[in-house]
């Protein structure tokens, strides 16, 4: 009996150009490195030692990468009298690829940005596969 699907290339590159059709931009904020610098003050009048004043400069780290989000439930909505309506919780999922879901995981994430909203992470990532193809699946909600 003949194969029915004979080349599982065709549907993961079908895939991939879905993924490429309706991706956005995410930017992926995290925790931003904190650089410790001594800094030793002249000696002040009065006193014999030298005082250490420790400084910090804080470096902000952030990644873009692209995902494929979708809005579901929760969200703003306006009706046809052009009142803004807003359900208690605006939530979000993205599909992202394995190189954002590594450095969503990797260290502490602030939050994430996706069309100018700030949304913040609030599941861990569920795997959705398909002919081999994986992608990672995050729940966002909207911070106020």
């Amino acid at each position: 009996m003949a194969n029915l699907v004979t080349n599982t290339l065709c549907f993961t590159g079908a895939l991939n150009d879905l993924f490429d059709t309706f991706k956005q931009e995410i930017i992926v904020n995290k925790e931003p490195k904190k650089t410790v610098s001594n800094v030793s003050t002249p000696t002040l009048a009065g006193y014999s030692n030298r005082r250490q004043e420790v400084s910090y400069t804080l470096t902000p780290r952030s990644g873009i990468f692209h995902s494929i989000v979708d809005y579901r439930r929760n969200q703003d909505i306006t009706d046809e009298n052009g009142l803004q309506l807003r359900t208690p919780e605006g939530e979000i999922y993205i599909k992202t690829s394995g190189g954002a879901k590594d450095y969503i995981l990797q260290g502490k994430t602030e939050n994430i940005i996706v069309d100018n909203k700030i949304y913040n992470v609030t599941s861990s990532y569920e795997i959705k596969r398909f002919l081999g193809y994986d992608m990672y699946v995050f729940t966002l909600t909207e911070t106020n």
